[in-house]
């Protein structure tokens, strides 16, 4: 039998940048040592459609089994992947995995129409599915699946965890392509990232955290890991490293054992490195020896600033551990890196002014504030479903996981604690005396910076217009202030986009075009139109824009179409279908886009 295992496409276009993931590579390596003839796919290193190249690959390669999965925010790119192939081959056998299918499997096989899932770790479980698929074994007997059978699904015996990592290989990162990747992702400025994994799993149990490989912690060798790392290292040449442990620091002596090994690798190499610590496990000498071994940046999960939401939380971890944690980590001269996520199950609109408050009086942290994302398969999760916040199980992940209010707030606080983020986040921060472009490489944009408040001229690279469209705030390099470039940059590139008096539509009229219109007084001040498939919303105002169908645009003559929505690429291919007249079609993420216009105006 012929393998594809394919890895689900998450950016809006080839070069931009996303955490090249390693599950799916470790389970291709698995597969790939018991010498199954497997044939890999990153839809991300490619701009074609979906559909067609799935449908190339399986045809090239006589493929008969089509291998993928990811975490559940991911699921419609999962599910894209399914569908090409169940159309692309008739008989071909669809096997999906990863964090979505182990938080609820049931949902996610029923919805997606795959025929076979993987629950929990997946390189043995996959490598013990295909010997069963090449010699018709019943599939009751492998671990670690659910499948469908004469209609119905079948769950078999969970798969116990690995408890030796060592004996699994390295992750495939040729396989998908990671060469290429690194040749053209950046992570906030920093090129030829790797993100590596030193543990499995964690052995706490915060109520907005999943742990899809299981809840047993488990250490890697300190031999394996670093013989990968350099080969990564030499065979890569990475520059900087992640490690991407859910909990790094529990044996003190395995600590001081990485950072020795590591800084022999950081003198040679010439890398830095970053890491999660909990709070409550920092002191002077933990941050000193990490800052020896080359550590600059470490990620705290702060996440409340009320000691009665961090313990609903089960953070066990206390305001005071985390203020001990961020100023040792700020005397070192360390990078820091942490958000206050707020709507808690406990959360009201007093705790939530209190975190509020707390953050005003350390800005010096330059912490994030955002909301609690609920995912299957987190307490909070089961909580929602409980009590009919979640309603749907199916459209809840069709609807991308959104932000749903499980706290103690009224929709009304809810709303408004976004406006105060705002504020908060545009009060602390400055806005720089200039800006230039320096280039741009997908939806990365290089720039000259010049701080508002220092006057200090540094490079940084960042995404100005992401998915949600607020943006990175970089932190100057010289004063260590935040700067807020994001909102002048967009109302920038439109006010030079409607200089030839160009025909503009905005398709969408929902939160991100909600962002966009706040943040653009182009979009506002000129004629355009905005269009919206949905007929409740259409004859509305919005912005002082009358809402319209779509069928408006070659009416209009509309040559310009703004997509201010998650569905992007499901918009995109209509427009392109149902208006071939229009000529540039500008996804927000999508700065090479944008750009190209200008050039021509």
């Amino acid at each position: 039998m012929n393998y594809l295992i394919i890895m689900p496409r998450v950016v809006y276009k080839s070069g931009d940048f996303y955490f090249f993931p390693v599950g799916i590579p470790y389970v291709s390596a698995s597969l790939k040592k018991t010498g199954k003839n497997v044939v890999t796919l990153n839809l991300n290193q490619t701009d074609s459609p979906v559909s067609h190249v799935i449908r190339a690959a399986i045809k090239e390669h006589g493929i008969d089994v089509v291998l993928t999965g990811a975490l559940s925010g991911e699921y419609n790119c999962v599910k894209d992947v399914i569908l090409a192939a169940s159309r692309a081959k008739e008989d071909i056998i669809t096997v999906v995995g990863g964090g979505m299918v182990s938080s609820q499997p049931s949902v996610v096989m029923e919805g997606l129409g795959a025929d076979i899932g993987v629950i929990g770790e997946g390189e043995i479980t996959v490598c013990k599915l295909a010997d069963s698929l090449e010699k018709n074994l019943d599939l009751a007997e492998v671990d670690g699946l659910i499948y469908k059978k004469n209609g119905r699904l079948h769950t078999t015996r969970a798969r116990k965890e690995i408890s030796d990592l060592a004996t699994i290989p390295w992750p495939d990162y040729e396989g998908f392509g990671f060469s290429a990747y690194l040749d053209t992702s950046k992570a906030s400025g920093k090129t030829r990232y790797a993100y590596m994994l030193a543990s499995r799993s964690c052995p706490f149990d915060c109520t907005f955290c999943y742990h899809p490989v299981g809840k047993k912690y488990r250490q890697r060798s300190l031999d394996d890991f670093f013989r990968e790392l350099d080969f990564m290292l030499s065979h890569y040449r990475i520059e900087y490293l992640g490690v991407g442990d859910e909990l790094f620091s529990l044996d003190r002596d395995r600590t001081r054992d990485f950072c020795e090994l590591i800084k022999e690798r950081a003198e040679t190499y010439g890398i830095n490195w970053s890491v999660q610590l909990r709070a409550d496990h920092v002191d002077r000498n933990l941050i000193d020896l990490l800052k020896y071994s080359g550590c600059n940046v470490i990620s705290y999960g702060v996440e409340s600033a009320d000691n009665t939401i961090l313990k609903s939380m089960k953070k066990h971890i206390t305001v005071e551990q985390i203020e001990n944690a961020l100023k040792l980590t700020k005397e070192a001269k360390v990078g820091i890196q942490g958000a206050l996520i707020f709507g808690d199950i406990e959360e009201t609109w007093e705790k939530a002014n209190n975190s509020l408050k707390w953050w005003e009086k350390h800005r010096e942290y330059h912490l994030d504030l955002t909301y609690i994302r609920v995912f299957p398969g987190a307490h909070i999760y089961r909580f929602a479903y409980e009590h009919g916040i979640i309603k749907d199980k199916l459209k809840y992940l069709e609807d991308n996981c959104p932000l749903i209010n499980i706290s103690k707030m009224s929709e009304n606080e809810y709303k408004a604690l976004e406006k105060k983020f705002e504020y908060y986040q545009k009060k602390y921060s400055y806005t720089p005396d200039a800006i230039e472009i320096l280039g741009i490489s997908g939806s990365g944009c290089r720039l000259s910076i010049v701080c508002g408040k220092c006057k200090g001229r540094s490079e940084q690279t960042y995404s100005p217009l992401s998915r949600t469209l607020t943006g990175y705030k970089p932190i100057c390099p010289h004063c260590r202030e935040r700067m807020n470039i994001n909102d002048a940059f967009i109302n920038h590139v439109f006010t030079l986009l409607f200089q030839d008096r160009r025909k503009v539509a905005v398709w969408g009229c929902g939160d991100s075009a909600q962002k966009l219109f706040e943040r653009s007084k182009s979009l506002r001040e000129n004629h355009i139109f905005v269009v919206d498939n949905n007929i409740k919303k259409q004859g509305s105002n919005f912005w002082g824009h009358r809402v319209a169908s779509p069928s408006i645009i070659p009416d209009k003559k509309i040559d310009t179409v703004i997509i201010a929505s998650m569905r992007a690429e499901e918009i995109s291919n209509e427009i392109a279908y149902k208006f071939p007249e229009v000529e540039k079609i500008i996804k927000p993420a999508d700065l090479a886009t944008i750009f190209k216009v200008i050039e021509h105006l």
